[in-house]
């Protein structure tokens, strides 16, 4: 587990098309949304984790950094 605060400190690996990944293990993927409300995003900097799973990546949750305060891998 980490805090949404570790996240948007950590580096970033690289950029996608709107969102920065963060961390990457080879099985767990956290992305940081560059996007905003302004842009019509529902929260700013929204913190998505993926896994791999039967060789796919899959969205297995989100965080909205305004409310959430840890992240579960």
């Amino acid at each position: 587990m980490l805090t949404v605060d570790e996240i948007l400190e950590m580096n970033t690996i690289r950029q996608g098309h709107f969102d920065n990944l963060k961390y990457d293990n080879g099985n767990t993927r956290i992305w940081v949304s560059r996007m905003t409300v302004a842009d019509g995003a529902g929260c700013n900097k929204e913190i998505t984790v993926e896994h791999l799973i039967n060789g796919n990546w899959q969205i297995v949750n989100t965080y909205n950094p305004t409310y959430d305060t840890c992240v579960e891998l």
